[in-house]
């Protein structure tokens, strides 16, 4: 007897709590939408902040280039990356593809389709070959490298 009364206590306790949780669950806000404050009146949403900084232009046709070592190399963009005999290649649209001959701490060095060597330095943006060509990141055998075919 003293279970049965327990347990319809128990009972009664859940089916009055449960309707004051869903009237709460309901009463909750959507993330995004305006909530109503007292009289009706919505509060608009707060705008995202702003990114901080200058965001550099980014043309649709670049190519980003990671190098971690010989043979370990990554890209994103349109474009293609070549490795043979420890010998890496890339190319970004449709142009040619252009060798990274060494990655020192002074920067990476390339070789162009017609075979002219030039070196960027880290932080810098030179013309190699058919690209312009930016050393984000290098030293210790690896690089960052955004390449964008010019004209």
């Amino acid at each position: 007897m003293l279970i049965t009364t327990m347990r319809v206590r128990l009972v009664l306790s859940a089916a009055l709590a449960a309707p004051a949780l869903l009237v709460a669950g309901c009463s909750a806000g959507v993330p995004g939408t305006p909530a109503p404050q007292s009289g009706g009146t919505p509060v608009p949403p707060v705008p995202a902040p702003a990114p901080q900084g200058p965001t550099p232009e980014s043309p649709a046709d670049d190519c980003s280039v990671t190098v971690q070592g010989p043979g370990r190399i990554s890209m994103t963009g349109s474009g293609r990356v070549s490795t043979r005999n420890g010998a890496s290649s890339v190319s970004c649209g449709t142009g040619p593809l252009v060798g990274i001959t060494t990655i020192g701490d002074d920067g990476v060095s390339f070789s162009a389709a017609d075979g002219a060597a030039t070196t960027v330095a880290e932080g810098a943006t030179t013309p190699v070959g058919q690209y312009q060509i930016s050393v984000l990141e290098s030293g210790a055998g690896a690089a960052r490298i955004r390449i964008v075919p010019q004209g």
